[in-house]
């Protein structure tokens, strides 16, 4: 683990430099304003007289000038300056102050974790049903000077199958970060990302207004705003080279930090714990995502929940039901460690937090005296009153203003419904490799129907987990050739390589001889499934959906998706376009448009209807059955290119690429059902 003190002192140093950059551009704006204003009067003197001598065009001329410079001058000074006055409330939907008399066991649980841990008590105290607890402040550019608070945010999704001691050395994490030195240079690194985030992306009233001058039909206003976002687009690159001058460093210190937390959570209540609390951390995160599919769900049929909670609960335990995890509140857990068979990896810098398996290596380094566990029941540290008010506040913040449109599911028919709705979407762990990815395409008129047993065993395991790594590597060798992704070191196979010299073709190479291994996996899985399933031919009906869906995608929706880029580069050229090349252009985008018709055309669209919300497709029809040229005639006769026509068109190619990647996953759920009605794992077990 590095040395948190000189990381600390790095990131000082840079967060220095920072000030000296801002106080920089700062004086920069100052200066650019009092040249103006030493310069004016001479002009002035030259405008008079250009007018006494009657060559009115030329002080007009120098007139606009100067009012255009004053204009640029001042709303550039005044963009490098907002960032002082801005002042950020970390606030989020469904979080809830609580106060002692709300939850008295709870407030005695933090002071015995803030006593071991000789930290201070948050400021303020809150409550979610996030899967998560964390420590927040508010913030402004003074915060860089002047100490933050911090509060303490914890989730009761965490209660579910946790003990106290549990939660409570999640609780001592935080407060790890409570006692760091280090934290106090955290927050000036959030304020320093903050303002250079915002004189880069952010998007107030002045930036808009000077969006929008851009396009003024009045030269001179046009010119304010051409010339603003020149100044201030220099501003942003050195903007950007600053930032990632801070964030390089301050990422490896957010990694010991979360190392330096660990610790302090297995010295005050014990290694076991923590890392059983770590692990069943990861499980939950993986119910919460489960129960989000679900509540998506219940949304695209005008349905909520009320009971967020409880709901949470039920999800959370048919997700550990169906992967094969037994989770209980009074015995300890480990999550299970898969091998890693990646073959890239970068000296990662950016990653701001350790995996899984680092953090539960370097627990068991620790050393500590730990509290005397006990197997108390961690909802017993909040009262009924008020789970059940952050439940409905965590609900009403989860729809937000769709809330009073929808209508409540009980918790009774909730229950009924789930399963439901969640057979055949989500594939177990166990059997993720084999049917939770795409399947690889072969031939279907050539497999023979030969009876065989279904390929699930060890071997075709670890073959299929390198190949869904391999497949990953290749994504990361491609970010990295287009320098997607940045770092200071890349490996493959633990040998360095350059950026421009990135192994892709020996990557490929290995990649295609895993794809015809794993090919002969999936023709194996369709010879079993064919010879198995009461009505195969729908069987053979999904695959070829499939595959069709896959080969449309690589073809057709790919080539779309080319004419998109080509039409949006255009579009984004800053040229003064001669009529032969506009009337191209007009015919480039009615191209595009004509072959989105085309594709829609061969779109089955009951069979859409399946995979996507029933808005869209009615969104769709209207506009195929509609008038929707890209190119218009105004009343002068002069052709243009409607930005609206344009935008539906690209909002068309989205919709199709969803669709046949809904056709794919829509396959994909039939397989595993076809499957899962089939397959007896524990006969197969006991026959091995």
């Amino acid at each position: 683990m590095e040395d948190i003190k000189k990381l600390v002192g790095d990131v000082r140093v840079r967060i220095v430099a920072f000030i000296f950059f801002y106080i920089a551009l700062i004086a920069l704006g100052a200066a650019l304003i009092v040249a103006t204003i030493y310069l004016t009067p001479i002009v002035w003197d030259y405008l008079l007289d250009f007018s006494n001598a009657g060559r009115y065009r030329s002080a007009g001329f120098l007139g606009v000038i100067l009012i255009t410079w004053w204009g640029v001058i001042v709303l550039t000074a005044i963009y490098m300056v907002k960032p002082i006055f801005k002042f950020s409330v970390n606030k989020k939907p469904g979080r809830v102050e609580v106060f002692e008399k709300d939850c008295p066991k709870l407030f005695e649980t933090v002071r015995e974790v803030a006593a071991i841990t000789q930290c201070p008590m948050p400021k303020h105290l809150y409550l979610s049903a996030d899967v998560n607890a964390c420590v927040f402040y508010d913030t402004s550019f003074w915060s860089i000077f002047f100490p933050v608070k911090k509060n303490l945010e914890i989730g009761l999704g965490l209660f579910h199958k946790m003990s106290a001691d549990e939660v409570k050395s999640i609780i001592a994490h935080e407060f790890g970060h409570f006692s760091q030195n280090s934290m106090k240079v955290g927050s000036a690194v959030y304020v320093s990302n903050t303002v250079l985030y915002n004189l880069v992306y952010g998007d107030d009233a002045v930036d808009r207004w000077m969006n929008n001058l851009c396009n003024s039909r009045f030269d001179a206003l046009g010119a304010i705003g051409n010339w603003y976002n020149s100044l201030t687009g220099v501003i942003k690159k050195l903007v950007v080279m600053m930032y990632r001058f801070i964030q390089v460093k301050y990422l490896r210190l957010s990694r010991a930090m979360e190392f330096d937390a660990d610790r302090v959570a297995c010295q005050s209540i014990g290694s076991d714990t923590f890392i059983s609390a770590l692990s069943k951390l990861e499980y939950l995160s993986m119910g919460e995502e489960f129960y989000n599919d679900r509540l998506r769900s219940l949304l695209d049929s005008n349905k909520r929940i009320g009971d967020y909670l409880t709901a949470y609960e039920l999800s959370t335990d048919l997700y550990l039901e169906i992967d094969k995890v037994n989770l209980t509140f009074d015995q300890p857990t480990l999550a299970k460690q898969e091998e890693d068979y990646k073959r890239v990896s970068i000296g990662n810098v950016w990653q701001s937090h350790p995996s899984l398996e680092d953090r539960i290596a370097h627990a068991r380094e620790q050393q500590g005296t730990p509290i005397r566990p006990t197997a108390a029941l961690s909802w017993s540290l909040i009262t009924p009153e008020i789970r059940e008010r952050i439940s409905v506040e965590a609900a009403k913040a989860y729809y937000d203003k769709q809330w009073e449109s929808l209508i409540e599911m009980s918790i009774a028919d909730y229950r009924e419904w789930m399963p439901k709705d969640a057979k055949g979407m989500y594939v177990p762990s166990h059997f993720r490799p084999y049917l939770g990815r795409n399947i690889v395409r072969f031939d279907i008129s050539r497999v023979p129907l030969t009876e065989t047993q279904a390929p699930i065993n060890e071997a075709n395991t670890v073959l299929l987990q390198k190949y869904m790594a391999a497949l990953d590597d290749e994504q990361m060798l491609w970010d990295i050739k287009n320098k997607e992704l940045v770092a200071p070191e890349y490996y493959y196979d633990k040998k360095s390589f350059k950026r421009k010299k990135a192994p892709i073709e020996q990557h490929e190479q290995y990649l295609k001889k895993l794809t015809n291994e794993v090919m002969e996996i999936d023709i194996a899985m369709y010879q079993y499934l064919m010879t198995h399933v009461e009505n195969p031919e729908a069987l053979k009906g999904f695959y070829q959906l499939m595959f069709n869906a896959a080969n449309t995608i690589d073809e057709e929706i790919a080539a779309l998706h080319n004419k998109k880029a080509d039409l949006i580069y255009e579009f984004d050229r800053e040229v003064n376009r001669t009529k032969k090349q506009f009337r191209a252009l007009i015919e480039q985008t009615m191209d595009c448009e004509s072959s989105v018709m085309q594709q829609l055309k061969k779109l089955d669209f009951e069979l859409a209807k399946k995979v996507v919300h029933p808005d869209v497709i009615e969104y769709i029809q209207t506009w195929m059955n509609g008038e929707h040229p890209v190119s218009i005639n105004t009343k002068k006769r002069k052709q243009e290119i409607s930005g609206d026509g344009v935008n539906t068109v690209f909002k068309m190619i989205n919709a199709l690429s969803d669709i046949y990647a809904g056709f794919i996953y829509y396959g994909r759920e039939q397989v595993y059902l076809a499957f899962d009605s089939v397959y007896n794992e524990e006969a197969v077990a006991q026959e091995a």
